[in-house]
C-alpha cells in the first residue's frame, strides 16, 4: 500500500496555482488588486465567463461544508472509481492509487478494461459497472462526463452507496438532485487531491 506522505500533489495543484498566481486571482473570485494591467484583462475578457457559469451552478448547487468533506476522506470505505484508466498519466488511475494510500479499498469500474488491468496497482479487479462488483459499495467518484452522471447515480443509488463524489469539471445537477433525493452525500466539482491538501 503506497504512502500518503509521498503522494505527488503537484499535477494536481497546476491550474489552482496558474489561476490564483500567474493571473493573480483570489480564490474567492475577482482580482486582488486594482490596474491588474494585462492580467485584469485577461481575466475580465477570458476568465470571467467561466466564472459565472460556476457561479450560476453554485446558487443551485452548495457543496457539503468542511467539516463533511474531512469525516468523508478520513473516514477510509469501499469507493468504486467509475472511469479509471490504466495509464499511470491518467489523474483517475492517480486519485485512485492516493485513496488507497489513505486506507480506502478501491474497485476501478471501465468496461473497456480486461478484469485484470489493474490488479497490480490497486489489488482489484476491474468491472464493467457498478451493478457487476458483488460487494457492497459505500462512495462512488466519477471520472465520466458529466452527460453519463446520471445513469451512474441511479446504478450508485442501487448498489445502496451513500457518497457520490464528481471530480472536476463534472456537473449535473439533475443527477445531483436525484441522488441527495435518494439521500446520497454529493460533492461535485471537486478533486479529493486538493480536497487533502486544503483540508489536513
Amino acid at each position: 500500500m503506497g504512502s500518503a506522505a509521498s503522494f505527488d500533489f503537484k499535477p494536481f495543484n497546476t491550474l489552482r496555482k496558474r489561476w490564483l498566481h500567474t493571473y493573480n486571482i483570489s480564490p474567492f473570485g475577482g482580482d486582488k488588486r486594482e490596474g491588474a494591467g494585462v492580467e485584469n484583462y485577461f481575466f475580465n475578457r477570458l476568465l470571467a465567463p467561466a466564472r459565472v457559469a460556476r457561479d450560476h451552478m453554485a446558487m443551485e448547487f452548495i457543496n457539503p461544508p468542511d467539516a463533511e468533506l474531512c469525516a468523508i476522506l478520513k473516514r477510509p470505505c469501499t469507493v468504486a472509481v467509475v472511469g479509471c484508466s490504466d495509464n499511470p498519466a491518467r489523474d483517475s488511475l492517480r486519485i485512485a492509487k492516493l485513496l488507497k494510500g489513505r486506507g480506502f479499498k478501491v474497485i476501478p469500474v471501465n468496461p473497456q478494461l480486461d478484469a485484470d488491468a489493474l490488479q497490480s496497482a490497486l489489488g482489484e479487479k476491474c468491472y464493467p459497472d457498478l451493478a457487476s462488483i458483488p460487494e457492497p459499495i459505500e462512495m462512488v467518484d466519477v471520472f465520466r462526463r458529466s452527460e453519463f452522471v446520471g445513469e451512474i447515480v441511479e446504478a450508485a443509488i442501487a448498489k445502496g452507496a451513500r457518497v457520490l463524489w464528481c471530480q472536476l469539471g463534472v456537473i449535473n445537477l439533475d443527477a445531483a438532485r436525484r441522488a441527495q433525493q435518494a439521500g446520497m452525500t454529493v460533492v461535485m466539482d471537486r478533486c479529493p487531491a486538493i480536497e487533502y491538501a486544503r483540508l489536513f
